[in-house]
């Protein structure tokens, strides 16, 4: 039974929205063009809007201002769970804190998140740096013959590579058969995850190429992924990767662990969040510093400043404070995770500045809408990392900068994420600068992931 209020009579059924065609509203335009037809509509008509409906009594609703945001993501998140997106990825990441709803995932992220703290997270930084590190040289022979690199490309390897030393503490060459499977099968299961939930293809049980294609890449994965749980179950003493972390987290109410299934989940899941969302914030901030040189002469000067051409350590991090405010002002213009929806629990009611809410309505919150409204971002297309100062932080409210989220489900990994984009970022700067090659255009591509489509092809020029 349904602990809802009564809402106020004056509520209103529908928010206001852009015309559009009988029932569907905008929503063959938010499919054809997402990022200009929901941030014209966000502009036009405030932060809750109307775009349309996805079937009869179903309306599809775009909040992007603070105060629905901080509603619906920390006040009254009990409410709500995630959208019709989420049932989607079930088949890939299984039942885990993205998937999950209620006190299963409150236990889980209670569980989970001691795993996440800046202490455990410091360990995984020699990886990064030495991933880094080797990554650099590899690139010197193309500087030198002064060819062309996709940049893109270079750093999704990078951060897969990364990922399969800190998840599973194994050392595999990037062209090693079984890492090329890897990627190959993340690649085919991530497309699977449409980026809008009423654009669902044919059901996973037709037989359809698409679907035979998703379920041999899961079929990969768990090979893989099983295989690696039942070594370190059987071999637990002197490993500390994220899968034996995991084996050993404990519930602090009843002392349980996760199971096999469990833990396959979760790491399926820091794959999908890790394997996309760390490349693309790199390739876009290098696709701004080439644009803006007066910003990367600023970044440059600070690394040089602060490491001295060592290699940098996590307790650099807080004096690269301006390189910090550049990766910030990157994720405030090109967020990775650029759309999430929300849905009401069954049975429940909310009202949104003065509008009814019921549980047939799903709600898109966009970051990258939010973050380019001009009623929180003075020329919000800009790129000005000076928007980062403390001072001016403190002038905004919380819910206008949400890259990962926010309220109790902000992206557990945060942490983790933030620590590998500097390092990263600081020892590039370090030896190169980056220029796109003439003829490049670059554009979003909003996926899984918002990534430059067709990659970002750049040229390298060795510093000093």
């Amino acid at each position: 039974m349904s602990n809802a209020k009564p809402l106020q009579r004056s509520a209103r059924a529908l928010p206001p929205g852009p015309r559009g065609y009988p029932l569907v509203g905008i929503l063959p335009r938010v499919l054809r063009n997402p990022l200009g037809t929901m941030t014209n509509a966000a502009r036009q008509y405030g932060g809750v809007v109307y775009l349309g409906s996805y079937r009869p009594g179903r309306p599809v609703i775009l909040i992007s201002h603070p105060e629905p945001l901080k509603r619906v993501l920390l006040e009254k998140c009990h409410i709500y769970e995630r959208g019709l997106g989420t049932a989607r990825l079930v088949p890939f990441l299984g039942y885990s804190l993205v998937t999950l709803e209620g006190r299963p995932w409150l236990q889980r992220r209670r569980l989970l998140q001691p795993l996440f703290h800046n202490n455990y997270v410091a360990r995984f930084a020699s990886t990064m740096t030495s991933k880094t590190a080797a990554m650099l040289e590899q690139w010197q022979a193309t500087a030198t013959r002064g060819e062309t690199l996709d940049t893109m490309a270079e750093v999704s390897k990078l951060t897969r590579d990364i990922l399969i030393k800190t998840v599973f503490g194994m050392e595999m060459a990037i062209d090693n058969s079984e890492t090329i499977s890897l990627g190959r099968s993340l690649k085919i299961a991530m497309a699977h995850s449409n980026f809008l939930p009423f654009k669902n293809p044919f059901p996973l049980w037709a037989p359809t190429p698409h679907n035979r294609a998703f379920r041999h890449a899961i079929e990969t994965l768990d090979r893989m992924v099983y295989r690696i749980i039942d070594e370190r179950r059987q071999n637990p003493d002197g490993q500390s990767d994220l899968v034996a972390l995991l084996l050993k987290a404990r519930d602090a109410d009843t002392g349980a662990g996760l199971d096999d299934r469990q833990l396959r989940d979760e790491v399926m899941t820091f794959f999908f969040a890790g394997s996309e969302s760390t490349a693309t914030t790199l390739a876009w901030t290098w696709y701004l510093l080439a644009l803006h040189p007066e910003v990367e002469r600023r970044v440059h000067a600070e690394v040089d400043e602060v490491l001295g051409g060592r290699l940098p350590t996590v307790d650099d991090l807080p004096r690269l404070v301006y390189t910090r405010m550049a990766l910030m002002e990157s994720m405030r213009l090109f967020p990775a995770g650029w759309l999430f929806s929300r849905s009401l629990r069954a049975g429940e009611r909310d009202e949104i500045e003065g509008y009814v809410i019921t549980e047939k309505a799903l709600l898109f919150y966009s970051p990258y809408v939010t973050h380019r409204l001009p009623e929180l971002w003075e020329n919000p297309d800009a790129f000005d990392p000076e928007r980062f100062t403390p001072e001016r932080v403190a002038k905004r409210p919380r819910f206008a900068y949400i890259p990962f989220g926010d309220g109790p489900r902000q992206c557990i990994g945060n942490n983790l994420s933030q620590m590998e984009i500097h390092l990263i970022l600081a020892m590039v700067a370090q030896r190169y600068r980056l220029r796109l090659a003439p003829g490049t255009r670059v554009e979003p591509e909003p996926t899984v992931a918002l990534c430059p489509r067709n990659g970002l092809t750049m040229t390298l020029h060795a510093r000093g």
